[in-house]
């Protein structure tokens, strides 16, 4: 459906303890995380195809769609969170081999700026004075 080389890693044993909890709260297997992830990276793709242009999300937190998906040549990503967050989620990811990529897209993207004006996306600059606690970092 699709792969995901930071969940483990990034979800910690926190993330696995609290899905092990509402899995046996509801009596089921969460099947709707990895359904809803793989709408949202078909949503994606199907909207930046053929065309290059910018990823913003929003409360980005532990998502590495950035990273994972091959993204058309020149596109740029920003992502906005808390900056201990994207702190954390930079560490973990840091540790993790990333997945070759072929060429385009946005490749072994690293985390250029942090700090609210610096990203130079309308919408994150937008969200950034609403929520002042909130970082933006930009991904090659």
């Amino acid at each position: 459906m699709f792969r995901d080389p930071w969940a483990s890693a990034l979800a910690g044993e926190r993330g696995r303890e609290l899905l092990r909890r509402k899995e046996e709260r509801d009596r089921r297997e969460d099947v709707l995380l990895p359904l809803r992830t793989r709408w949202f990276d078909d949503a994606v793709a199907t909207e930046l195809s053929g065309q290059t242009g910018q990823l913003v999300e929003l409360g980005s937190g532990l998502d590495t769609r950035p990273y994972r998906l091959q993204l058309p040549a020149g596109t740029r990503a920003f992502e906005l969170d808390q900056s201990s967050v994207l702190r954390h989620k930079e560490a973990v990811m840091a540790t993790t081999p990333a997945p070759h990529r072929s060429a385009g897209g946005v490749r072994h993207p690293r985390l250029l700026v942090e700090g609210a004006g610096s990203g130079g996306a309308t919408m994150g600059l937008i969200a950034a004075k609403l929520w002042p606690s909130m970082t933006i970092n930009a991904c090659r």
